[in-house]
């Protein structure tokens, strides 16, 4: 449980520092994080989808995103991780989540 995830404010910005070599797919550390919604996502490494529970839940393989590993499911404030990129079949939770403000590419870095 991550509590008190701040986006801005007087105390500055939290990040979440994913560790490359912990998660097999992950792009390596200092690789730019690029968010999209579920819809738009890409299939790269280095995009981390940001949308519903539902809406990640609902991206199976015919999506090709098998390198896209990694999503914030905003409804449930959830940082989930998936080994094979189909959503579909289920995924880890990393993370349950404490938020104030709205997460931006800032807020992720692989380390």
């Amino acid at each position: 449980m991550v509590t008190d995830f701040n986006t801005e404010g007087v105390r500055g910005t939290d990040v979440f520092a994913l560790t490359s070599n912990t998660y097999a797919g992950a792009p390596g550390a200092g690789t730019p994080v690029v968010l999209s919604n579920a819809m738009d996502a890409v299939n790269s490494a280095n995009n981390i989808i940001l949308d519903t529970l539902a809406n990640i839940e609902g991206l199976d393989s015919s999506r090709g995103l098998a390198n896209t590993r990694f999503a914030y499911a905003s409804d449930v404030n959830q940082l989930m991780y998936d080994a094979n990129g189909n959503w579909a079949e289920g995924s880890l939770v990393v993370a349950d989540v404490t938020l104030t403000g709205d997460l931006t590419a800032a807020n992720f870095a692989f380390i």
